[in-house]
């Protein structure tokens, strides 16, 4: 799939990416490993791969200039995609942008299970630091 193309939009917001962002949340939602609340909004850039025509995968993120910081909010490839590097080589163009910004470093949020997302991300040098953890209540 040599012929990926990888893009870039200021703003999720009327992007083509937007549909792929949403299916990805909802596939999430359904395993098990996101909320219901959506981790993206209006202020969120995107970077998008498309293979003949169609997003294929898409990393929604927010630039905090504050503490010169990127924060991807949502990573997600089709699922009939994966095993073609799609995740890295948007994640190299995130890296990319991130540095033009200003930005110091990359973070994320990655549920515990989602072995893709975390095999995916240790090839880009994503590196566990910190583990969060959570008490339900309902």
């Amino acid at each position: 799939m040599s012929d990926i193309e990888i893009f870039f939009k200021k703003s999720v917001v009327n992007s083509p990416c937007m549909s792929m962002l949403l299916r990805g949340h909802s596939t999430l939602i359904d395993k098990g490993w996101a909320t219901g609340i959506i981790p993206f909004g209006v202020k969120s850039g995107c970077v998008y791969a498309k293979w003949n025509k169609i997003v294929v995968g898409a990393i929604a993120f927010y630039h905090d200039v504050d503490i010169e910081s990127v924060h991807i909010q949502l990573s997600y490839v089709d699922e009939a995609y994966r095993g073609r590097r799609i995740h890295q080589r948007m994640h190299e163009a995130l890296q990319t942008h991130a540095k033009s910004l200003g930005a110091l470093r990359i973070t994320s949020i990655v549920h515990k299970d989602n072995a893709p997302l975390l095999r995916a991300s240790t090839r880009t040098g994503m590196q566990t630091r910190w583990y969060s953890q959570i008490i339900d209540l309902a």
